[in-house]
């Protein structure tokens, strides 16, 4: 769906000697056209061609070209990437997607590969209806969407300053120094804010969004990815095709606009497989914004339908972030149709996520009654006044001592006080899955002279209860573990750590020199094992070092990392030899002063039992 995914996956084909194009619209008519040469040679010189959905409705050349390799039999597969967009139902639906089901009709020998990380059961099955694939003459390959590596907390925002302050005393912790991450903000204004809040306090930072030409937007992300900066502040423009694999924290400062979203945004850090988090602050006025954006849609996308779906995406975000009991890993993997137990998160003492840190035991309690009551006294209230809101609801129910409660005449309510033992977050909670499962109905009213948002709620459609309605709560807490890091000072780590600075450094220059990301050469990953390897020949680095090839090793002149690698041995190899001396002549020491003490105790053992027989 974008260029810079093109741009990233193309780059790094390209680095392991694998022959492909893309025919983007930035390419010139004379690459084009090699390009296409190369596709109607009698044996096609490209392995792969990368386009975006909307060219096959745009380009008669393009259709021409697949018409030419299928009678060929040249045409090898089409592969979707980003397959959850031709669902209206998904999270990022894209209209021009649709249009690539009409390739089944015209290439029917032709097989189809769908890729997506975010697709719901209900998505999954709409991908398949609208690409007109039989569900039983496929075949569905599907891992775990679980990110072991990850670490979810969740935070009430309060204002937008005090997020921010904790954001940058977050980025320039003793944790995340010299480490690089993703600022996911609400708009264009916000991601400029929070950039210049972050770089007077200290972290270098810069802003990336759609309204940044596409100049500055590379050059942001090029800055980022070659860790000059260490965040990025972006919209969730920033979202697809981010293949930075050292990302080590996640902020979102604003509340993302559906689960498969922040699963996706969220699922940018600890590509690498080390341990890495993803915060998320929160708050019922981002929840009001977001919901008043979706409802004054007016785009040829924005049908009833299509609203309802967005708007109850965002609620399950909502759900989600007010739930401080269960687990995170659990809600997460449940929306996605998979069983997830929490026992299994709190085995992992790094990484277990907030609340299996701070919740020891939880129970299942019934709140059918409360929520009957709740009902009644939305009808009672919206009667007389025509409008009331989820705060008025939650005092009138703990029993508030407010002058305009009392004054109204709200503490003579027969709910006055009925829920003064349920804490107030687990009634938004409940008020929050009401609203979701359609037991009551959340307006928005816009102030035409401010442009403000205000939520109301009403009595919803749903008036039977054909199961009861549950929440759990938490009933004993726990104090988090805090394990405390040794840092491990060795002689050893230090020339790893050294060089793996220099590798990094010196591999940055050779990707400059190609004007691509290090990344695309060779990741973090890679680098850490030459480091800890630190070979020493050409064969040894191909051997032990992942990802690398002949073809990359010679088309890059990598031999400068090896002559780095041989000097940080031959370093190391020293260390080893001045070790192997001293603790040769400390075990000699020891022999020494072992056989001194020994032979004097048993000596004067030996002496004293004389002296007691005379």
């Amino acid at each position: 769906p974008l260029r810079s995914l093109i741009v990233d996956q193309t780059q790094k084909l390209l680095s392991l000697g694998i022959p492909c194009a893309a025919l983007t619209g930035d390419r010139t008519s004379a690459e084009v056209s090699a390009i296409y040469a190369q596709c109607y040679a009698p044996q096609p010189k490209l392995k792969l061609v990368y386009i975006t959905p909307e060219k096959i409705g745009q380009s008669d050349q393009l259709n021409k070209l697949f018409s030419h390799l299928y009678a060929k039999n040249n045409l090898a597969r089409f592969v979707i990437d980003e397959a959850h967009c031709i669902s209206d139902w998904g999270h990022d639906f894209r209209p021009d997607y649709v249009k690539i089901g009409t390739l089944r009709d015209r290439y029917p020998r032709v097989p189809f590969i769908l890729l997506t990380a975010t697709a719901t059961p209900r998505v999954q099955r709409d991908m398949l209806h609208q690409m007109k694939l039989d569900r039983h003459l496929s075949k569905l390959f599907i891992q775990s969407f679980n990110r072991s590596n990850l670490v979810y907390r969740c935070f009430p925002k309060g204002k937008t300053d005090g997020a921010l302050a904790r954001t940058a005393q977050l980025c320039l912790s003793e944790q995340f120094v010299g480490m690089c991450g993703i600022v996911y903000c609400f708009s264009r204004a916000e991601c400029e804010k929070s950039a210049a809040y972050l770089t007077k306090s200290g972290v270098t930072a810069q802003a990336y969004h759609a309204g940044l030409d596409d100049q500055d937007r590379t050059d942001v992300q090029t800055r980022w990815a070659n860790d000059e900066n260490q965040v990025i502040c972006a919209t969730i423009a920033f979202g697809m095709g981010i293949d930075k694999p050292n990302v080590r924290f996640v902020i979102h400062l604003s509340m993302p606009k559906s689960i498969e979203g922040y699963y996706q945004e969220s699922g940018r850090a600890g590509r690498d497989g080390e341990q890495a988090y993803c915060y998320l602050f929160y708050s019922y006025q981002d929840l009001i914004k977001t919901k008043r954006l979706i409802m004054t849609d007016q785009s040829a996308n924005a049908t009833n339908e299509a609203k309802k779906v967005r708007i109850d995406n965002l609620h399950c975000v909502y759900t989600y972030c007010l739930n401080n009991v269960d687990c995170r890993r659990t809600l997460l993997l449940e929306y996605f149709g998979e069983q997830y137990l929490s026992s299994q998160c709190k085995k992992y003492i790094a990484t277990r996520c907030d609340n299996c840190c701070s919740v020891a035991q939880t129970k299942l309690i019934d709140f059918t009654i409360l929520t009957k009551h709740i009902i009644s006294l939305v009808d009672q209230l919206t009667k007389k006044l025509r409008s009331t809101t989820i705060n008025q609801v939650i005092d009138i129910l703990k029993g508030s001592k407010q002058k305009t409660i009392k004054d109204a005449g709200y503490d003579k309510l027969e709910q006055f006080n009925i829920a003064e033992e349920v804490s107030r977050i687990n009634l938004e909670r409940l008020l929050s899955k009401l609203i979701l499962d359609g037991y009551l109905h959340q307006d928005i009213s816009i102030n035409d002279t401010y442009g403000t948002a205000t939520a109301y709620i009403r009595v919803g459609k749903i008036n039977t209860f054909p199961s009861p309605i549950t929440l759990s709560v938490c009933l004993k807490k726990e104090n988090p573990d805090v394990s405390s890091t040794i840092s491990n000072n060795s002689i050893h780590n230090r020339l790893v750590d050294a060089c793996l600075i220099k590798l990094k450094d010196e591999l940055k220059l050779i990707s400059s020199e190609y004007y691509i990301k290090y990344s695309t050469i060779l990741s973090e990953k890679a680098l850490k094992q030459m480091a800890l390897t630190m070979p020493r020949t050409k064969q040894e680095m191909l051997r032990k070092t992942v990802e690398m090839t002949t073809i990359k090793y010679d088309m890059y002149k990598l031999d400068r990392l090896l002559s780095i690698t041989c000097l940080f041995g031959s370093k190391l190899d020293e260390e080893k030899r001045e070790d192997l001396i001293n603790g040769g002549l400390k075990r000699k020491r020891e022999a020494t002063t072992t056989t001194t003490t020994t032979s004097s105790y048993f000596q004067d053992k030996t002496n004293s039992n004389i002296k007691k027989k005379k």
